[in-house]
């Protein structure tokens, strides 16, 4: 036994000698000898970079630029009119993305806003992000009275468009207070006195609607004046006299009017009495009742100052006034004398007027006045002959009206004017006699009103024209 467990060992330590040998004789000595082989270490393969995909949407009711986008508060991307669009900078899958509005239109009548703006990227390109550019609902409405030489607010009931007073008491104005501007942000209302011939400027408090004079309460105007308008971007106020168009700048933190001292001076035979700016801010549209011409005059962008862009619209009748789309496309004339309304194309590039291929529709009493909704779709008249408001639809693509399925309404007095709000679902009608007016909800798809459950709206004696504010 012991013999075999030696040669068993014996066996064992030749073995490992020989090992050893052979290992020795593969390198390990100085020289040219063998030795081991070199350990080479792997790199595995860099994981695959992870898919990324783009970004984007669709943008809806855009007018005027200045529109920027963002995603994950970069990645800016200016939007210059409605449509698609797609961020440069693509997202991996799995991460983040946030669409938010970095600046917005330069024209303050509109704010967009985006609605499924954000989540977390999958396996397919984000294309369902929508940015939506509306009117903001009105929230607030004012209305001079040439008896009192005030101006009263009135609260807009978000859901039913009912209006009540607000808890401020009426303001006062200067003489013969007629008509109102408000500026597009909803935060100050200019009064034009025709009696005194100046402007009352006054706060709006965006919570509660109540009127408080500026610090500088009054600017006084040229002689006569018989108009005003603030132009979209809030930048500027025109007031139209017989002899000029002056020319204000609006202070945007304070809305202190300054004189320009840039007037655009009438020349016979026009003399304008009316005008209209167009909603993109391009053009003023300067009326003459007695000339019965239209004077396109161009908004310059950085000065506000006014020049000539195109020849005058002569037209057969007296003008009442010039009522533009929201998109800035087409206008209306009403002619009491003809019982027409004459409808133009507006030049996009010097704001002359065209005839449309059907160039009046016949009413069938004298119109003066007449609204535009914001939708674009319909046209309110009020009737104040027959005591009723007729409502005509608008064909988007040539302009052209014509009457709407539910043609008319009675309203009973002597309506003249409607007013509608900018979101296009309430309208307001007031009587050239009496002391109230009269509120409707509007109809999205006929444009038909209907009665408010609360209609009836006290207005003060003498009340002018009624104007919404955001």
């Amino acid at each position: 036994m012991k013999h075999l467990l030696r040669n068993r060992f014996d066996l064992k330590h030749a073995l490992t000698l020989g090992l050893i040998a052979t290992l020795t004789a593969c390198g390990g000595g100085g020289g040219g000898g063998g030795g081991f082989l070199p350990i080479i270490p792997v790199t595995p393969p860099p994981p695959p970079a992870p898919a990324t995909y783009n970004v984007g949407g669709t943008v809806t009711g855009l007018i005027g630029d200045g529109l920027v986008l963002q995603n994950n508060g970069g990645d800016d991307l200016p939007i210059a009119a409605d449509g698609t669009f797609t961020f440069s900078a693509q997202v991996a899958k799995g991460a983040n993305y946030a669409v938010t509005v970095k600046s917005q239109s330069r024209i303050l009548t509109r704010v967009c806003t985006v609605s499924d703006g954000s989540g977390t990227v999958a396996d397919a390109a984000v294309a369902n992000v929508a940015v939506t550019c509306a009117a903001p609902p009105a929230r607030f409405a004012y209305v001079p009275s040439q008896l009192t030489n005030t101006v009263t607010g009135f609260n807009i009931d978000a859901a039913s468009g009912v209006l009540t007073a607000i808890a401020a008491p009426a303001v006062g104005a200067g003489s013969q207070p007629i008509f109102t501007a408000v500026h597009p942000t909803g935060r100050f209302a200019y009064v034009m006195n025709i009696g005194s011939s100046t402007l009352s400027n006054f706060t709006i408090d965006t919570t509660t609607g109540a009127l408080s004079a500026m610090a500088v309460p009054t600017v006084t105007t040229s002689p006569n004046p018989v108009a005003l308008a603030v132009e979209p971007t809030g930048r500027f106020l025109y007031v139209i006299t017989q002899a000029q168009i002056t020319i204000f700048a609006i202070d945007q933190t304070t809305g202190a009017l300054s004189d320009t001292g840039k007037p655009f001076v009438l020349t016979s035979p026009l003399s304008p009495q009316l005008l209209t700016i167009d909603p993109l801010g391009r053009f003023i549209l300067a009326v003459s009742a007695v000339d019965s011409e239209i004077l396109p005059l161009a908004i310059n962008q950085t000065t506000g100052e006014l020049t000539a862009s195109g020849a005058p619209t002569a037209l057969t009748g007296p003008i009442q006034g010039i009522f533009v789309d929201p998109m800035g496309r087409f206008a209306y004339m009403p002619n009491p004398l003809g019982n027409t309304i004459a409808m133009f194309s507006i030049n996009a590039a010097n704001g002359a007027l065209t005839p449309l291929s059907v160039p009046t529709i016949t009413t069938s009493n004298p119109v003066t006045l007449l609204t535009v909704a914001p939708s674009g779709r319909f046209v309110y008249v009020a009737d104040s002959f027959n005591g009723k408001v007729d409502t005509y639809a608008l064909d988007p693509a040539s302009g052209v009206l014509s009457s709407a399925p539910v043609s008319s309404i009675a309203v009973g007095g002597n309506p003249q004017f409607v007013t509608v709000d900018p979101a296009g679902r309430f309208a307001y009608v007031q009587d050239v006699i009496g002391t109230t007016g009269l509120g409707f909800k509007i109809d999205a798809t006929s444009g038909a009103l209907t009665p408010m459950s609360t209609p009836s709206i006290p207005l003060p004696p003498g009340a002018t024209l009624l104007v919404l504010s955001r």
